[in-house]
């Protein structure tokens, strides 16, 4: 009976690790990188320490970023290609991405401006 509590309790341990160590796996949104606008477009890309699926929201303020772009395999490479750009133009992007245990992490707002956009 000793025996049976005794791994019960090791298992319960090695159960109580496994989700902490989940828990501590923050997701980090690195290397963010805006291409040069051209076109009406602009490619934009950027890593996660971890696979995850991503997000990316844009549009013509900061507060109000009405526009998204999904990406729905889960990777550590990530790029989106925003269409429809006009020319002298601010827009502004966040970045959101969810790894496979559902966390859930946004970089700060970033921003960039079609003033010398190619056509």
């Amino acid at each position: 009976m000793a025996r049976i509590k005794y791994l019960v309790l090791i298992g319960l341990a090695l159960f109580s690790l496994a989700l902490v160590n989940k828990a501590e796996a923050q997701i980090i949104i690195n290397n963010i990188t805006t291409g040069i606008p051209g076109n009406g477009q602009v490619q934009i890309t950027w890593n996660t320490s971890q696979p995850a699926k991503t997000d990316i929201y844009f549009g013509l303020s900061s507060d109000n970023l009405d526009k998204h772009l999904g990406n729905i395999e889960y990777k550590t490479g990530h790029q989106a290609d925003l269409t429809g750009l006009k020319k002298k133009t601010d827009y502004y992007y966040k970045i959101v991405a969810v790894n496979e245990s559902g966390q859930r992490t946004e970089s700060f707002v970033q921003y960039f401006n079609t003033k010398d956009m190619k056509d």
